[in-house]
């Protein structure tokens, strides 16, 4: 009688080491197989623009430090070079 085991529980025809063997081959593929994720292009998306964001947050940030800096050098009278004054003055004051 041939028997499927595990679902009615009789042994299959043949030895006991052919049935051994196939359970270590099955216990060896199911140890080699391995989960995979996958990431939606939407997702993929989502990520790039929060990232993006972040950095242009930090890069604003950055930049109103260095016109703040800029804007007190200037009324302090600490840039000595005329030219470097009247750029830096165009660039940060509204056009005339």
């Amino acid at each position: 009688m041939v028997g499927i085991n595990g679902i009615v529980g009789l042994p299959e025809s043949g030895s006991s080491t052919q049935t051994s063997e196939r359970s270590r081959r099955l216990d060896a593929q199911a140890s080699v197989t391995r989960d995979d994720v996958a990431i939606s292009p939407e997702a993929r998306d989502a990520a790039k623009v929060t990232g993006l964001l972040r950095e242009s947050e930090q890069a604003a940030k950055i930049r109103l430090e260095k016109v703040e800096q800029a804007k007190q050098s200037l009324e302090e009278g600490t840039y000595k070079i005329i030219d470097v004054v009247k750029v830096v003055a165009s660039r940060i004051s509204p056009a005339v």
